[in-house]
């Protein structure tokens, strides 16, 4: 490859990765992405609104819309697993090492770190039937995805080991057909004419809820596992920031007293505690800017 082909593949590569990230449009909340639940939602806003009489035509749109939301979900869960720690990250580029020649391809994409070692791997791994999902979340997280699914549920939930809680999914083995029917469907809507093919209000239904419902499993899924231990709602979060808060005062002070031993030693006391207040000032001015 030469070096002007190689300069295409990372600015093609790296305006991909951020363009879909800008497009995405939201973050996470509460342990999901907000993003795709959106997505989703509206789906299924507009589908009850059509109702079961519309001109089946419209009906085609749902299957194509549903398994487009959730691999983008797919691959925002992919890249937060991959960038969770060392041992994520090694797997996931062994996911991906079909696509990843040497790891010199890896260098000039990630130089310039406007993009992270998890978007480009989550970008790299197939997405065109269930196996693939359940291949790429089984193996960064290294367990069987299917049967993982079988005893999820709400993380918050497992945070608070409540023992009387249900699966998030009652029939694992009718969501699994559910959605390797949506991406049958999705498949043949998207790349054959099909003028015969009749898709129906509750096929449509089906692909949206079921897309949606393996989106939730996804989520939950890691945050039993890669993320068990990360801040999951905003009162853990508020929790670990003022931990920290209270850490970084207690190292700041002991390192104030280290500087006053020394500047009293030094006859420089008076402008060390001068300088302190003129900078406990200007933060606080700053903060409450």
């Amino acid at each position: 490859m030469s070096a002007n082909e190689d300069g295409r593949r990372k600015s093609t590569t790296t305006q991909q990765l951020l363009a879909a990230r800008a497009r995405a449009g939201f973050g996470m909340l509460e342990g999901s992405f907000l993003g795709a639940h959106e997505r989703f939602w509206r789906l299924d806003h507009l589908l009850i609104k059509l109702g079961p009489n519309a001109d089946r035509e419209l009906y085609r749109y749902f299957p194509v819309s549903a398994i487009a939301a959730l691999e983008g979900h797919f691959k925002q869960a992919a890249a937060a697993i991959v960038n969770s720690g060392p041992i994520y990250m090694e797997r996931g580029l062994n996911l991906a090492k079909d696509r990843l020649k040497n790891s010199l391809d890896l260098i000039p994409v990630l130089h310039d770190k406007t993009i992270t070692v998890g978007e480009l791997v989550a970008h790299w791994l197939p997405f065109s039937t269930l196996a693939h999902i359940e291949s790429a979340i089984g193996g960064l997280l290294d367990l069987n995805f299917k049967q993982a699914a079988k005893t999820a549920v709400e993380p918050s939930a497992g945070r608070n080991a409540l023992s009387d809680q249900e699966p998030i999914v009652a029939d694992v083995a009718s969501l699994w057909r559910q959605i390797a029917e949506a991406f049958e469907t999705r498949h043949i809507l998207a790349h054959e004419v099909a003028s015969s093919f009749d898709v129906r209000f509750q096929m449509a239904k089906d692909a949206v809820d079921g897309c949606s419902m393996l989106a939730t499993v996804i989520e939950a899924v890691i945050w039993h596992t890669a993320w068990k231990d990360v801040p999951l709602t905003q009162y853990e979060m508020n929790a670990v920031e003022e931990e920290k808060s209270r850490t970084s005062r207690r190292r700041l002070a002991a390192l104030m007293r280290t500087a006053r031993r020394v500047a009293t030693r030094a006859k420089r006391g008076s402008m060390l505690r001068r300088n302190h207040f003129a900078w406990r000032q200007t933060t606080r001015e700053v903060v409450e800017v």
